[in-house]
Order: structure tokens, then C-alpha cells, then sequence
């Protein structure tokens, strides 16, 4: 199952095209964010901290399911919409307006990508100019999208093998980065990690 998060990011990015056929899960002010353009979440998830008392009533009414969450935790509204998503079925989940806003949000955004893909979990974090994901061991086909570039850091000892880029990067010690110009799509890597 397919998985669209909205998180509460002023600085949203949303693909509505692609969220047609997806399960929707408004996060916190996000799920506020989704009824504003007019679509109503399949779920809300959060402790609602970032709304008024006005757009909660608004979000408790439009959504189908509503899970209020404690302000004290041990995980961010996020972190704990990605685990439902997981719990409940979530092959691929595709997380918007998790970049930008808050440095301290987008860094622990950024870090739900390595927990999840250890859980087995692919999540993607889309924004208007970036697509980050972190992919686990193993042959990955990667096609084209609107972006122009792709940039790979890899964390192995003899980096990818890469398979039909314009121009194939270097192997690295430790940390390779690279920028690839994506005419040459489809592309295809394997990685062993």
C-alpha cells in the first residue's frame, strides 16, 4: 500500500496528482494544510500543538480517523505516523513538508529515512526542489522525475556499481558523492552495504 504523510511544514511542496489512489495521513498542522487545497485526510495523527483550537474542530470534522497524541513522548508526530503507516500495511510511504521550516524538524526527518529502511519501510522526502531517500543493500531501478540531478552518498567501502549513467562515479573509501545529469534513465545500481 502506498502512503502519502503530510507534515506541517509552512513551506509545503504537494504532488497532488500523485496522491490520487494513496492512503492519506495529515500530520499535526499538515492534516490542516490538506483540507486548506481542499482534501480531506483518510487519517489525522499528532498532538495538534501547531493548530488553533478553531482548525482542530476543522480537522476533527473533514477526517475519517482522528489519533490525538500526548504532547510528552518519546517520538515526533511524524515518527509516529510513519510507525501506523508500517502497522498498518505501508509498502512505500512518500512524506511532504518534512524539508524546510525548522532546521531541528528537518534533520529528524531526515533521520526517520535510516530508521524506517531498517524496518523495511522505503520512505521518500519530497519537496519542491529535493527527493531524498535512503535505500537499503541491494539492486535498485531508479527513473527518471522532474529533477535534473541525482546526488548518492554512500556509506560503503566500495561504493555502487553503477549501471548506465551519463557518467559513472568513482569508487570511494568511505564516503562517495556524486552528481549524476539523468539523461541516460532508467538507471540501475546495486550496493552492498
Amino acid at each position: 500500500m502506498k502512503v502519502a504523510v503530510v507534515c506541517g511544514s509552512h513551506e509545503l511542496y504537494l504532488d497532488e496528482k500523485a496522491l490520487a489512489g494513496q492512503f492519506i495521513i495529515g500530520v499535526d498542522r499538515g492534516a490542516f494544510h490538506l483540507l486548506k487545497r481542499g482534501i480531506s485526510p483518510d487519517l489525522a495523527i499528532g498532538d495538534f500543538d501547531s493548530v488553533t483550537p478553531e482548525e482542530y474542530d476543522a480537522v476533527s470534522q473533514a477526517t475519517r480517523e482522528l489519533i490525538h497524541l500526548p504532547c510528552e513522548k518519546d517520538e515526533t508526530d511524524t515518527e509516529a505516523a510513519l510507525n501506523l503507516a508500517l502497522q498498518r500495511g505501508a509498502s512505500e510511504v512518500t512524506l511532504y513538508g518534512a524539508l524546510g521550516g525548522r532546521i531541528d524538524h528537518t534533520l529528524a526527518n531526515i533521520r526517520l529515512l535510516l530508521q524506517f529502511v531498517k524496518k523495511g519501510l522505503y520512505v521518500q522526502l519530497v519537496g519542491e526542489k529535493n527527493r531524498l531517500t535512503v535505500l537499503s543493500k541491494g539492486e535498485h531501478h531508479l527513473e527518471a522525475t522532474a529533477f535534473k540531478y541525482l546526488s548518492s552518498c554512500i556509506n560503503s567501502p566500495s561504493g555502487p556499481a553503477w549501471y548506465n549513467p551519463k557518467w559513472a562515479p568513482t569508487n570511494s573509501p568511505f564516503w562517495l558523492t556524486a552528481v549524476l545529469e539523468i539523461y541516460s534513465f532508467p538507471s540501475v545500481f546495486s550496493m552492498e552495504c
